[in-house]
């Protein structure tokens, strides 16, 4: 097989990029072009053995899309649609915790992890939606995990909910209008979807996970001594809100039959998990400076007696030195792998809908994970 193609100097600036960007490429193309099955244990640690894979798989045109500075350039001039426009516009004015990149960085990701029953003449709109989505638990993030207000939280996340009220006494009053405005569009954008009314109750019911696992991380930034690999497991991932995005695909696919509900919903149960490792390898030294501790990098980090509670609270950066030093983000790019090989080797099998292309998708939300580190 031949090797790289390029001039020496072109292989030297690719491997410039590779060692400033903390080897995202070799990530990359073992998950997107090579046989993992292939690799031994300990050759997934190894940098060296996957960079030799890496230059017998990469091609040049391929080399072009993935560059970082590319990609990164390519979201910051994303275009966002007026609705998302205008309210990141009021979230920078109200809020202002996160930069305009967040909505930019999902809404140019969508095209990789939506369905293909999303109809074509609708494909815009439910990106639309999804970003509008995003926002609005970004917020209860915001408002949890960043300012560390109950109050505000317990309040912000019956929003979806007609049968809860919001009582705005003693609460963070801007944070709680933000997020009522922006699920008041959303609310409006997915009326006009064709299968609104059929899928509406699954959506909020997957909704309601999600904000349970943002109150879930709100417990561990209170009580970092009852962390668990299991919690992070089973309660983390929904704060990735991979089934809501689907539930509003869902209302913009007229093909889709209903009988295929289960299996897509067996596959979502294991996807996002992917999508959290991938947020949590690139998210976990900005939290700790924020006083989250509910990354599962962290809760791997406690576990193995790398770092204690009192070392995240009173010592951070001696804390983030230690994790960076530790085999903690190594195990968990293992178990993406790992996680990823065994849904490949099983047959996704559904009447109406490609499951394969969606986890596909996967590989590219974890390179935009991996390149974004940092900016998000």
């Amino acid at each position: 097989m031949q090797c790289l193609s390029g001039t020496p100097i072109e292989q030297h600036q690719l491997c410039h990029r590779l060692t400033h960007y903390h080897q995202i490429y070799i990530h990359y193309w073992v998950i997107n072009t090579m046989d993992v099955h292939e690799l031994e244990e300990a050759d997934r640690k190894t940098p060296t053995v996957l960079l030799e894979c890496l230059y017998d798989s990469v091609d040049e045109n391929a080399v072009d899309t993935l560059d970082p500075d590319t990609v990164i350039d390519r979201i910051n001039n994303t275009t966002l649609p007026s609705p998302v426009e205008s309210l990141a516009a009021e979230y920078d004015d109200r809020i202002g915790i996160r930069n305009e990149f967040v909505w930019k960085w999902i809404y140019e990701l969508f095209p990789y992890c939506t369905l293909d029953t999303v109809s074509e003449e609708l494909f815009e709109a439910t990106r639309t939606r999804k970003t509008l989505f995003t926002m609005f638990i970004t917020i209860l993030d915001d408002i949890a995990e960043v300012n560390h207000d109950r109050t505000t939280f317990r309040q912000a996340r019956k929003i979806p909910f007609p049968d809860e009220t919001v009582t705005t006494d003693g609460v963070d009053s801007a944070s709680v209008s933000m997020a009522r405005n922006v699920w008041d569009e959303l609310r409006r954008e997915i009326h006009d979807a064709p299968r609104a009314d059929e899928f509406t109750e699954l959506f909020r019911y997957d909704t309601r996970q999600s904000i349970n696992s943002i109150d879930y991380s709100r417990l561990l930034i209170e009580q970092p001594e009852t962390a668990t690999r299991s919690g992070a497991i089973h309660y983390g991932p929904h704060n990735m809100v991979v089934f809501p995005y689907i539930g509003i695909d869902l209302m913009a696919s007229p093909t889709f039959e209903r009988s295929d509900l289960a299996p897509l919903r067996e596959l979502l149960w294991k996807i996002q998990r992917l999508a959290r490792i991938g947020n949590w390898v690139s998210t976990w030294e900005r939290e700790i400076r924020e006083g989250d501790f509910s990354s599962g990098v962290v809760v791997w980090a406690l576990r193995d007696g790398i770092v204690e509670p009192e070392d995240l609270r009173e010592r951070p950066e001696s804390a983030i030195e230690a994790i960076r030093h530790s085999e903690v983000e190594t195990e968990l790019m293992d178990r993406w792998i790992s996680s990823y090989e065994e849904l490949t080797d099983n047959e996704l099998t559904a009447a109406s809908v490609d499951l394969d292309e969606l986890l596909e998708g996967m590989k590219m939300v974890m390179i935009y994970h991996l390149i974004s580190e940092g900016y998000k």
